[in-house]
C-alpha cells in the first residue's frame, strides 16, 4: 500500500515537472505557436516518461497553451495577452537555469584543469 502511494506521488511529481518544463518552453518561445509537439522528442529533451509528457500536454491543452489539430497532432498554442508578466518571469527562470548549467560546466572544466595542473606539479 505504501509503495503504491509512493509510486502515485512520484508519477504526480514527474507529470508536474514535465508540465512546468513544457509550459516554460511554450511561454519562453522555445516552442512557437503551431509547432508540432512530439511526445518522444519532449520526453527525451526533458528526461521523463512519455506518460508524464502526455498528461502534461493534456493539461496544457485544457489551459489553451497547446492545441490539437484534426489529425490529433499536438501543437504549441497561442500566447495570451494576459500571460506577458508570467512570460517574462518564465524567460528569466529559463535564463537563470541555463546560466546555472553553464556555470556548472565551467566549474567542472576549471576543476579538471586544476587537477591536471596539480598532478603535473607533484610529478615535477
Amino acid at each position: 500500500m505504501i509503495k503504491a502511494a509512493q509510486a502515485t506521488d512520484e508519477t504526480r511529481t514527474l507529470t508536474e515537472s514535465a508540465y512546468r518544463l513544457i509550459r516554460s518552453d511554450i511561454l519562453s518561445g522555445l516552442v512557437a505557436p503551431k509547432d508540432k509537439l512530439h511526445i518522444s522528442d519532449l520526453s527525451q529533451r526533458h528526461g521523463t516518461s512519455a506518460s508524464a509528457i502526455r498528461e502534461a500536454l493534456s493539461r496544457l491543452v485544457s489551459e489553451g497553451l497547446a492545441t490539437m489539430d484534426r489529425k490529433r497532432s499536438l501543437l504549441g498554442g497561442p500566447l495570451r495577452r494576459d500571460s506577458s508578466v508570467e512570460h517574462q518571469m518564465l524567460q528569466t527562470t529559463a535564463l537563470a537555469r541555463e546560466t546555472e548549467k553553464a556555470c556548472a560546466l565551467i566549474a567542472q572544466h576549471f576543476l579538471k584543469t586544476y587537477e591536471t595542473y596539480r598532478a603535473n606539479v607533484e610529478v615535477s
